[in-house]
């Protein structure tokens, strides 16, 4: 009988012991955060990104000035412009465009050949100072000149896109130019 209350309460205590580690309880609470671990090592170096074109500067379109009909052979005008420096003249490119009344983009210089006569429009750049004029050739009547809606100046200091001359720029259209450097 002894041997039968040993192995009853043996079982008794195994099945006692199975019930509470096969019951499951609800997850307790998350933990507070550890402590950071030390600084790894630093990693190697990137390779270096194209240069940025965060510099450049374009104006907003400045309305002409010329006459709507010029009755000589010269009309000139000056935008102030003081975002061009020495620095610049030296080291940078500034480009100048003109829009006609028909949004239709040129870049200056630019010469139109008329039935009649021929119109040269021409940029003179000074630091703080953009000049814009028209010279009528062989004619002392420039009439009603071309381009009489619109001029923007856009600004590309040195060395802001690797690889590209002033040159590789002054090739490129207007709507290329506005796409590189993001102009609106």
């Amino acid at each position: 009988m002894k041997a039968m209350k040993n192995l009853m309460g043996c079982v008794l205590v195994i099945l006692l012991s199975a019930s509470v580690i096969s019951c499951e309880g609800e997850d307790g609470a998350v933990g507070p955060q550890g402590e950071q671990g030390p600084q790894g090592d630093q990693g190697p170096q990137g390779d270096q990104g194209d240069p940025g074109t965060a510099n450049v500067i374009y104006s907003d379109w400045i309305a002409s000035e010329f006459e709507d009909d010029i009755t000589d052979g010269f009309d000139a005008f000056n935008i102030d412009a003081p975002e061009i420096t020495q620095e610049i003249l030296d080291s940078g490119t500034i480009l100048v465009y003109a829009r006609s009344t028909s949004n239709t983009i040129y870049q200056v210089p630019v010469t139109f050949y008329g039935i009649l006569n021929e119109n040269y429009f021409f940029r003179v750049i000074n630091a703080g100072t953009l000049n814009i004029g028209v010279e009528g050739v062989g004619t002392n009547n420039i009439g009603a000149p071309f381009l009489n809606d619109a001029f923007r100046y856009i600004i590309i200091p040195g060395g802001q896109v690797a690889g590209r001359s002033a040159q590789d720029f002054e090739k490129m259209s207007y709507e290329e130019i506005a796409a590189l450097f993001d102009i609106k």
